[in-house]
């Protein structure tokens, strides 16, 4: 499928949204979501430099024979998208949103983790290695699985290789001192999440700048992308109210709230109900 326009890109997401737990092109599917943002965004230019990636880890692979282990392309991997082509975290300016989108990211070189990551596993993909985000919370991580052997990544960190000391270190980092591993951590991120995953980073950045239109595009896109998400509609809800669509806003919430499966969070949703019909009022 085409994405060379916006409705094309609309079309592709909706589409991968529904494959369930299907493997996705991850790559594309991101460039998709920017591409809906930026309807005059030149989408090939992108695939080509990508491409570009993959033949350069092809010939590398080739030059020193298949992979035999998970290790070998871990290093494979890493030399070719941080030595080679520059890719690596952006540690000076980690709250730009263009760290959160792809093309952005290709161009500057300069990313998030999991917008990296999505970088790091297309290109393992395409050569048919078995690479896939880790259900880790606030940093993203990413493996490469061979022959029953597991190698996990770090993609903001240049591509080196974490073991459990590593991921308890950044854990701690990020959750406090009292946090501990969970098996949960280890376990495959779904495709879906690691896309919602960026998106979310996108949505948030666009919010700390008052960027409520960009927002609420990333939102209408995401939605698109992941329609059974419920919560997108309280995400929605609350960025029309910022906008003064205060009738459509009304509407979200009581969707949210037809759809919320605890008290807590119908509850949340009955306040906002509440200041939004005050405001039409």
């Amino acid at each position: 499928m085409q994405i060379n326009t916006a409705a094309q890109a609309l079309e592709f997401l909706k589409s991968a949204g529904r494959a369930e737990e299907a493997e996705l092109n991850l790559f594309l599917c991101a460039l998709a979501f920017d591409k809906v943002r930026n309807p005059d965004l030149d989408t090939q230019k992108y695939v080509a430099a990508v491409e570009g990636v993959v033949g350069a880890l092809k010939s590398k692979a080739k030059a020193q024979g298949e992979p035999a282990d998970a290790q070998v392309q871990q290093a494979l991997l890493s030399s070719t998208l941080h030595d080679d082509f520059g890719f690596s975290g952006n540690e000076a300016a980690y709250e730009d949103v263009s760290n959160a989108e792809i093309h952005k990211v290709i161009d500057t070189r300069l990313g998030l983790p999991v917008s990296l990551g999505i970088l790091y596993i297309h290109v393992a993909r395409e050569l048919d290695w078995d690479a896939y985000g880790l259900n880790f919370p606030g940093h993203f991580l990413m493996a490469l699985e061979w022959g029953g052997q597991k190698i996990f990544m770090d993609p903001f960190r240049g591509g080196r290789n974490v073991d459990a000391s590593d991921m308890r270190q950044i854990l701690k980092v990020l959750a406090g001192q009292q946090a501990e591993l969970s098996h949960d951590y280890y376990q495959r991120l779904a495709d879906q999440d690691i896309l919602i995953r960026l998106q979310n980073n996108l949505k948030t950045g666009l919010i700390d700048m008052q960027d409520y239109k960009g927002a609420l595009m990333v939102t209408d896109s995401m939605r698109v992308f992941a329609p059974d998400e419920y919560r997108l509609l309280f995400d929605s809800a609350i960025l029309k109210v910022k906008t003064e669509q205060f009738q459509s806003a009304r509407d979200d919430i009581k969707g949210y709230i037809k759809s919320a499966p605890t008290p807590k969070e119908r509850m949340g949703g009955e306040q906002l109900l509440y200041e939004i019909e005050r405001a039409l009022n």
